[in-house]
């Protein structure tokens, strides 16, 4: 999955809402505290298979004969474009009468319609990921919170060359309670 496009730290979450969270008046450094917690988000999302806010991502599947794929994250908003490489690394938009998102907020899956170019590859699919505000994951925010405080209690930077503490088991809890598994690759 690469995020499209990469403009530099993503916050779901603004950092002033952290500061609240965490009753920080006036802290002594604001840009590794930012850092810091877009840290924390990061891996709160890699571990639930969730982005907390929504995101526009790429995902580049090899082709086989298969009608339905399973995205790798949830929720799918919306399927913005899926094309077809071929060998040589061309790319050929398919129209959206080719394929169907179903399941876009529980079990995202992208169905192939009919048949597509016998010299396809792969699939490149660009997707908006991601809670809405209206349907925002509290755990998921919850538990970016506590990570960034255990860290900040433990006085980690995320530029200090120090390996990360591990993640406490109330945080795992909470990132387990939300993970996206998703049940099968393709079929």
């Amino acid at each position: 999955m690469r995020i499209v496009p990469d403009t530099g730290w993503y916050q779901p979450i603004s950092t002033e809402a952290f500061e609240a969270a965490l009753h920080l008046d006036d802290p002594d450094d604001p840009a590794a505290l930012a850092e810091l917690f877009a840290a924390a988000v990061e891996m709160v999302e890699r571990g639930a298979r969730r982005s907390i806010g929504p995101r526009e991502v790429e995902f580049v599947v090899p082709f086989a004969a298969w009608g339905r794929w399973w995205f790798p994250v949830a929720p799918v908003q919306a399927v913005l474009s899926v094309e077809v490489e071929d060998g040589e690394g061309e790319r050929v938009a398919l129209p959206a009468s080719a394929w169907r998102l179903v399941r876009g907020h529980d079990e995202p899956q992208l169905l192939r319609l009919g048949p597509w170019p016998a010299a396809t590859q792969a699939i490149v699919v660009r997707a908006r990921v991601g809670f809405d505000e209206a349907g925002r994951s509290l755990t998921l925010r919850r538990a970016a919170i506590v990570l960034a405080k255990e860290w900040l209690d433990a006085g980690t930077s995320a530029e200090s060359g120090i390996a990360a503490p591990k993640i406490s088991f109330g945080v795992e809890r909470l990132i387990r309670q939300v993970r996206y598994c998703r049940p099968k690759e393709v079929a």
